[in-house]
């Protein structure tokens, strides 16, 4: 019996990820985590550092656009990004695993081998060069080009040993019908943000190397934000615990974030494999649609979960758990469904804003006793 081995086209394969428009960084996650990993896996977390570059287009116009917020209004258009780690580089194995549809070369860090194609997704090219060290102990270097045009090609050729490994990962052309979403903002420290929030459980656990974001502008000037100065504000303000729902256990981060420019005013975020996947929007069911006071401050709440339960039930594409929304008792693994974990995180997030909250029933009594005194007896 002749073997045979399934083929496919690259067309159909990214035809079949689902769309992301609310969350339109995603393929820059993705790459960002990737470095991450490269970098763990050389052992050097500590001496680490992924540098994410943001090249702007030159204004046409001078025109504002609107979108997250009036800092943002004449932000030059984000042409591409370039990620840049000085991870172990591209071995044999990534490379293979990087070919491979489906791979589950990185399963038991959380990869699901499908991120690579939400670059083809939003962007029209993939360009990557990177130094490995071979099975020889000769430092190479390959050149790869990815787009939905011309599929993938790999260069491989020998390097100075003196050049340090690491790989550079270019996402060119950002597509308009992503580049235009609200969520693929328009500032370096918005990016920035969402960069640190998406990976927060990696800087929780002391797991994520440096990270400094660079903005170049069309005049060939820039500037940089370090995440680790962009956490150090958050875990100020942050507090740890754990729930159990029926059994499971999550673990749980709640944080007083001192910014206005968050999408969502209130809200609790579900993280598998120290990154961020599905958002809650709590304003209505804490009853809270403004920000709180402390200390003479203002403040948005926020509140991160994770733990092995939602690591082993996210879904590919990473937006979305595949849990059914009602516990099922019957199905063995699946016992408690999206709606227990939600209601066991609205409770925490009311226990931890409790104070705040008390007070701010006490306003609106305050309100309603002189309206019903003064205006309506």
């Amino acid at each position: 019996m002749k073997k045979h081995n399934f083929k496919s086209e690259l067309k159909g394969i990214v035809g079949l990820v689902k769309d992301f428009k609310s969350e339109a960084l995603l393929p820059l996650f993705e790459a960002v985590v990737n470095s991450i990993h490269a970098i763990s896996d050389a052992g050097k977390t500590e001496e680490g550092i992924i540098t994410v570059v943001i090249n702007r287009a030159k204004p046409v116009s001078e025109q504002a656009s609107l979108f997250d917020g009036g800092e943002a209004r004449k932000e030059p258009e984000i042409e591409s990004f370039e990620i840049i780690d000085n991870g172990i580089g591209f071995t044999e194995d990534n490379l293979t695993s990087f070919e491979t549809i489906g791979s589950q070369y990185k399963e038991k860090i959380g990869g699901k081998g499908v991120g690579r194609f939400t670059w083809l997704k939003a962007f029209e090219n993939v360009h990557i060069e990177s130094v490995y060290m071979d099975d020889a102990c000769q430092k190479k270097k390959r050149i790869i080009d990815f787009s939905m045009n011309n599929d993938l090609n790999v260069q491989t050729e020998a390097c100075s040993g003196s050049v340090e490994c690491g790989t550079s990962v270019t996402l060119s052309k950002f597509l308009k019908s992503y580049r235009s979403s609200p969520t693929a903002c328009r500032t370096g420290k918005k990016i920035a943000q969402r960069i640190t929030e998406h990976c927060l459980d990696y800087f929780i656990a002391g797991k994520c190397p440096e990270i400094v974001v660079r903005d170049v502008r069309p005049d060939d000037t820039s500037n940089e934000i370090k995440l680790s100065d962009m956490f150090s504000q958050i875990k100020e303000n942050m507090t740890a615990g754990e729930i159990e729902v029926k059994g499971v256990k999550l673990t749980l981060h709640h944080l007083k974030v001192y910014d206005t420019s968050t999408s969502v005013m209130h809200k609790a975020v579900l993280c598998a494999d120290g990154r961020e996947v599905e958002t809650i929007d709590l304003r209505k069911e804490i009853g809270a649609s403004t920000q709180f006071d402390s200390d003479d401050k203002r403040f948005t709440y926020a509140l991160y979960a994770g733990g092995d339960y939602l690591n082993k039930h996210v879904s590919s594409n990473r937006q979305e758990f595949d849990l059914s929304d009602e516990d099922l008792p019957l199905t063995p693994g699946s016992e408690v469904g999206m709606q227990a974990i939600k209601a066991a995180l609205i409770t925490a997030a009311k226990m931890f804003l409790a104070p705040q909250l008390e007070k701010l029933d006490a306003r609106r009594r305050e309100i309603l006793e002189e309206y019903v005194a003064n205006k309506n007896p």
